[in-house]
């Protein structure tokens, strides 16, 4: 370990601009919206990628590597995700790390500990024709079976780089209430329904003051967390929270380990957007302050829930609309409008133990940027927004990147933050080196 860490450390500014370099030539690569083109820049590492089948904006491969006296017995996933909508460098900033640090292991080592696959979503989404699902591309391909273990970049960049065993699942709702009716002057709202008002009484009988959701059976699939994932949040007290760094006042006065448990641990149901009147009235508050008060027709919320283990999106929308026709709110009607899954391994999973053991060894260096390398729960700022769904066995850590920005980028604080990634990645590796067998 430490002839990897004194490497990083004595060519830390040559390697932070290749760093830089390859992040930029991949961004500059993949806005072409030509595969082809980052299909060779891979061939040029070593890795043979191939666009998976039914979605071709998905490139999948293996990394090539020098003969070995041994075979690795453990099979690691590189999943690589992007935002297309979202072009800069910095996205790319986590392959070119992954890229970097294989390159700069086997100048050391000669050859890698384990096999190596690579998954690769661009961002273009152009799906094909494929007769499978998008689980069911993943779980019978045997090459995704094999894998031992996964580490997934997440493309959103986070005030809080950070590990996280999971992400939360996500489900975005549309209610709507329509009474049907041609607008009438509010003179009569003692005898005509009003759409705002059946609107108003829906969303109430969700959820209560002490933030408690009504829907039956809601919080029947939860999974309590384990101890050791509690401890997490201890260890991270160093870490602030999105809401900390905010500084927002939580809810019922929480404070320290409850608000951040709070956060991570609990379900959440908020009403992000609310209108009435028409479809298509101008909502602005100078429109509605001169308009003649008439009885709305029509109103609309979106409703946005973030879900924990083992609560799934489907399976809470069905309860939703069970909740709305048993209350009978026969005016209001309700459109899934997108979803991600709730994904979670537990911490006890000898893989993330793995993960773990080695953030450890790279934080007692006094070279790196600690906080880094911090272990959370739950992602803060992204959800699994992939089209492609892990099969359920495979372990999966989640890496949130922080901002690199190219003005800041010789800033001592955001390398030193970087070169946490960069040597626990080889640390990670190095801990199979002398390794025969790993199981998950």
């Amino acid at each position: 370990m430490q002839q990897v860490l004194t490497y990083i450390h004595e060519h830390r500014q040559t390697l932070f601009e290749q760093w830089y370099a390859l992040a930029q030539r991949l961004a500059d690569t993949a806005h072409l919206s030509q595969p082809a083109l980052l299909i060779e820049l891979f061939k040029e590492q070593h890795i043979l990628l191939r666009p998976l089948e039914g979605f071709p904006s998905v490139l999948y491969g293996e990394q090539l590597t020098h003969t070995s006296s041994t075979i690795p017995s453990f099979t690691l996933l590189l999943w690589s995700q992007h935002d297309a909508s979202f072009t800069k460098t910095h996205q790319w900033n986590a392959l070119a790390m992954r890229l970097l640090a294989l390159q700069l292991y086997q100048d050391i080592y000669e050859s890698l500990p384990l096999r190596i696959l690579w998954m690769i979503e661009t961002g273009n989404e152009q799906h094909g024709s494929s007769i499978y699902s998008s689980l069911s591309i993943m779980e019978h391909n045997q090459h995704f079976l094999q894998v031992d273990g996964c580490i997934c970049d997440l493309p959103t960049p986070s005030s809080i780089p950070a590990m996280t065993l999971g992400t939360k699942g996500s489900l975005r709702v549309s209610v709507e209430a329509d009474t049907a009716q041609t607008r009438t002057s509010a003179l009569y709202g003692s005898i005509l329904p009003d759409a705002a008002w059946q609107l108003v009484w829906c969303l109430s009988s969700l959820k209560d003051k002490r933030e408690e959701l009504l829907i039956e059976h809601f919080y029947d699939t939860l999974i309590p967390p384990d101890d050791d994932e509690i401890a997490l949040l201890t260890n991270a007290s160093l870490v602030g929270f999105p809401f900390e760094q905010d500084g927002h006042t939580p809810l019922f006065g929480l404070q320290g380990l409850q608000a951040r448990y709070a956060a991570q641990f609990l379900p959440s149901c908020t009403i992000t957007f609310v209108n009435s009147g028409t479809p298509s009235d101008d909502n602005t508050y100078q429109a509605q302050e001169s308009r003649q008060a008439t009885i709305p027709i029509y109103s609309h919320a979106l409703l946005d829930f973030y879900l924990v283990p083992d609560q799934q999106p489907q399976d809470i929308f069905s309860k939703l609309q069970e909740h709305i026709t048993a209350h009978g709110f026969q005016d209001v009607r309700l459109r899934l409008l997108r979803s991600t899954p709730t994904l979670h391994t537990p911490f006890r999973y000898s893989f993330i133990q793995s993960i773990h053991e080695a953030a450890l060894q790279v934080q007692a260096s006094e070279h790196v940027y600690a906080e880094a390398l911090t272990m959370i729960p739950f992602a803060t700022e992204n959800t699994f927004s992939s089209s492609l769904l892990p099969p359920a066995t495979m372990p999966i850590i989640f890496h949130q990147f922080g901002l690199l920005d190219n003005n800041k980028r010789f800033d001592t604080q955001i390398q030193s933050t970087h070169f946490a990634h960069l040597a626990h990645f080889c640390v990670f590796l190095e801990g199979f080196r002398h390794a025969t067998t790993t199981t998950c």
